[in-house]
């Protein structure tokens, strides 16, 4: 009998392992307490209703040497309600190398996910206040979901936001302390006490020396604990802004993540000079700028709220409206997640209930049939953009040409985004950049997209790849030398092809991706362009024989490649103009009967020049 239920529960185990580990990788279970089988048997694979919850309870120990005992139980979501603290941390390796005493069973798990029971143990998260002598009942992912299974975890990475705003608190579990993150101890725990730094700053010269090494030695302890796993987690995000009473664990000491954010706020303020720091920020796939995406997003949606004169607290999380997805998305690009799809389904509970369907997590579907739809649901919000996005889908991957591949968005910010910023920072809208309507026209048919628009010009010719050579060595761009930074000639280009006034505010606000990445080319009526060339199996870039066209609702030109036999399209990618000063309008040959719609209504009817039309208006198949 008790060999039959060893085998069941090693059958049992494949549940809680990552889908890269297979049953013949899988350790077997070792029954510790034989009087416990009957409840392993029962609460550790049980398969959870929707409204269920598993919680473990955590024993306490004399020792931090004492294997980790612990017990699973099941509960209704409304009856765990403020009585557990969630666990955030990050995954690690895949090898379930640790091991905890669940319920009479040595379960395995991963090396962090053991790291994080038992550094819990050891200390009292701040937010509880629960004796260090008691047993903790906690929420981790790595035990309380069976990760494996596709049903289950489908049905509770669907209710996770839920699962962090019902605890009682959250504590980030970001690994042990070290030399290095003393010194950030120390000034966490001076603000956490006075909510001031300024006297601690100029007790060691910080402010009086330009060079100063408790400063320098300040600086790396942030770097340091700032580029660890955990900060580059995409699940990390929900996890902070929704969970209540949420602590910071580092090693053995526990503080608020208020003070940490404001610690951190300050060291990249004037007061502590912070060159040497490079952190992800909002929108970047690698360490490029100071702010940290995580705790840019913090600030922006949980701002500070004063309690009295000498305390604050985070304001709560309201839901984002479903129009702000795309945008969350670009923010969190930078960030990592094991699954690709966990890069839209991590950030879900973020955003007003309930959501479309087609983009309710379902791990049964496959990535390329996620990003499908959720392209699909982004075009209502942002078509422009969208488009302008999908230039990037990796060749390789089976999708349709309009969508994206949401997993790696590109670095530098598209051709439309930055013509929104030129416009923005100019205080005006171009009159180049007027759409044909205020409204698309389009939808998706069997992974077809059908939209509306027209055809203004064709490429004839393609230039040679930009390069230095070709920025125009004007009063706002940098001229060709060798001590001229990449970042420079990117800024260049950049102004000569808006054609701005002043290149200077581009210089902060714009940043075009490396040069070589961009080809320029000519139209048939003589006008040049510059678009995205083929990088790798990235995107495709121009041909001639490309057509160029405009659809209803963007102020943009996108290029187009017909399929002769079908009379499809494939979506090519965005172009801007060079010189915008000189781009198809009315007036030239093939745009002369280009349609300016009444601005003042929703419609398509137009006002047609007086030329005779020759592109009229016509539905695009994208395939």
């Amino acid at each position: 009998m008790a060999a039959l239920t060893i085998n069941r529960l090693n059958r049992s185990l494949t549940a809680h392992l990552p889908r890269s580990q297979t049953i013949a990788q899988a350790p077997r279970l070792e029954i510790i307490d034989p009087v416990e089988e009957s409840r392993a048997t029962h609460y550790l694979f049980k398969a959870l209703r929707a409204d269920e919850v598993r919680i473990l309870t955590v024993h306490a120990a004399a020792s931090d040497n004492e294997q980790i005992r612990c017990r699973l139980e099941v509960y209704t979501r409304a009856s765990a309600e403020k009585k557990y603290i969630a666990i955030s941390y990050t995954w690690g390796s895949d090898q379930l190398t640790g091991r905890v005493v669940c319920d009479g069973v040595r379960l395995p798990v991963t090396a962090n996910c053991e790291a994080a029971l038992r550094a819990l143990r050891r200390v009292v998260p701040n937010a509880s206040g629960l004796d260090q002598r008691n047993d903790r009942r906690v929420w981790i992912d790595g035990v309380c979901i069976a990760q494996h299974d596709t049903d289950e975890r489908t049905q509770q990475v669907a209710r996770m936001g839920e699962t962090f705003a019902q605890a009682e608190g959250c504590v980030v579990f970001i690994g042990e302390s070290d030399e290095q993150t003393k010194t950030l101890e120390e000034m966490l725990d001076r603000y956490d006490k006075y909510q001031d730094l300024e006297p601690w700053f100029e007790a060691r010269g910080i402010k009086k020396l330009r060079r100063n090494s408790y400063r320098d030695r300040a600086l790396l302890a942030v770097k340091s604990v700032t580029e660890r796993p955990w900060f580059g987690r995409a699940w990390v995000v929900q996890e902070v802004l929704l969970a209540a009473g949420l602590t910071i664990q580092l090693g053995g000491r526990n503080f608020r993540w208020r003070t940490f954010v404001d610690v951190l706020a300050l060291c990249a303020s004037n007061t502590m000079p912070a060159r040497s720091l490079t952190w992800p920020s909002v929108g970047a796939s690698g360490p490029t700028q100071l702010e940290h995406a995580v705790v840019q997003l913090y600030q922006q949606y949980r701002p500070a709220v004063p309690v009295n004169a000498r305390e604050v607290e985070s304001a709560p999380f309201a839901a984002l409206d479903h129009s702000d997805l795309l945008a969350i998305l670009k923010s969190t690009s930078g960030l990592k997640c094991r699954d690709p799809q966990d890069k839209l389904y991590a950030l879900l509970p973020l955003f007003k209930q309930p959501l479309p369907n087609k983009i309710q997590p379902d791990y049964r579907k496959k990535v390329a049939n996620v990003f499908v739809d959720l392209t699909e649901t982004l075009l209502d919000h942002d078509l422009e953009e969208v488009l302008a996005l999908a230039q990037y889908t990796h060749l390789s991957i089976e999708m349709p040409s309009w969508a994206v591949w949401w997993a790696s968005l590109p670095v530098s910010p598209t051709l439309t985004h930055r013509r929104r910023l030129s416009a923005g920072m100019q205080g005006r809208l171009d009159s180049r950049d007027v759409p044909l309507s205020r409204k698309p026209h389009f939808f998706v048919i069997e992974k077809k997209l059908q939209i509306r628009g027209v055809l203004v010009d064709s490429i004839c010719k393609l230039d040679s790849t930009t390069s230095h050579a070709e920025v125009s060595p004007n009063s706002r761009t940098v001229r060709r030398t060798s001590t001229h930074t990449q970042q420079q000639w990117e800024r260049a280009l950049m102004s000569t092809i808006t054609s701005t006034s002043s290149g200077v505010e581009l210089d902060t606000a714009l940043k075009i991706c490396p040069l070589g990445q961009w080809r320029t080319f000519t139209t048939l009526d003589g006008f040049r362009a510059v678009a995205a060339s083929k990088v790798a199996d990235r995107v495709y870039g121009p041909q001639v024989g490309d057509w160029i066209a405009k659809f209803l609702g963007c102020r943009g030109f996108f290029i187009l490649r017909k399929h002769d036999l079908t009379g499809e399209y494939k979506l090519v990618g965005e172009c801007m103009f060079v010189n915008r000063d000189q781009c198809p309008q009315p007036s030239t040959p093939t745009f002369r009967s280009c349609v300016e719609v009444n601005m003042h209504d929703n419609t398509d009817s137009a006002v047609l020049y007086s030329a005779p039309p020759i592109a009229p208006l016509k539905d695009f198949v994208l395939t």
